[in-house]
């Protein structure tokens, strides 16, 4: 298991980290930080809306973004049920190539364990799509849809990066590039599946079996 990240310098200001420890100055260069952390905002943000299944955007309904945002000719429909989290451009990975595994190792553990608390995290993937509307995004798909919601409300009151988290339900299940797992994706910036970057193997399983059944 990776080693706990040092502390940060002590010419910085604390600010309450996401878990116990503070993330690697390394993560924090990658992600333009001051601390990388969570905290309490002042108010909620982010409601749902009713579902309507008709001529709605497959995009937005899968994964929770689309390109073209209000000028899109579909309706954005947000689910009003569903086991699965978008946390909307959480994490700055436009320069995903410059990341390091150590430090993307970091920055997925320290989301993990706080996305965690609130229940049983079937899957967490990470989108480094270069464009705008997906790079950052955090999907998180909990055992039920119970702490699905809690999650989702409880980061809609809480910030990351110096910035309040933008958190809503999602029907996740087929936005994902195969050809960008296989390793042949072409279309860079203008795919519209999701780009996912998983950390080393043994942190994914560390964490994973870390969680009380």
């Amino acid at each position: 298991m990776l080693p706990p990240p040092p502390p940060p310098p002590p010419s910085e200001t604390p600010i309450e980290s996401l878990t116990t420890t503070n993330i690697s100055s390394n993560v924090k260069s990658h992600t333009k930080s001051n601390g990388n952390t969570i905290a309490n905002a002042i108010t909620p943000l982010n409601k749902g809306l009713k579902e309507d299944n008709n001529d709605h955007c497959f995009f937005f309904y899968e994964i929770g973004a689309c390109r073209y945002n209000s000028k899109c000719i579909k309706k954005h429909i947000r689910p009003t049920r569903s086991n699965c989290i978008v946390l909307l451009n959480l994490i700055d990975l436009k320069l995903n190539t410059e990341v390091t595994n150590y430090a993307f190792d970091s920055i997925y553990q320290d989301i993990f364990l706080e996305a965690m608390k609130f229940g049983k995290i079937l899957s967490l993937e990470i989108s480094v799509n270069e464009n705008d509307c997906l790079n950052g995004n955090v999907y998180i798909k909990y055992l039920n849809d119970s702490i699905a919601r809690d999650a989702m409300n409880n980061f809609n009151t809480r910030w990351y990066d110096e910035r309040p988290i933008y958190c809503d339900l999602v029907n996740y299940n087929e936005g994902t590039c195969r050809r960008y797992d296989n390793g042949n994706c072409a279309r860079g910036p203008e795919c519209t599946l999701l780009h996912r970057r998983w950390p080393s193997s043994r942190l994914k399983w560390d964490l994973e079996s870390s969680q009380k059944d």
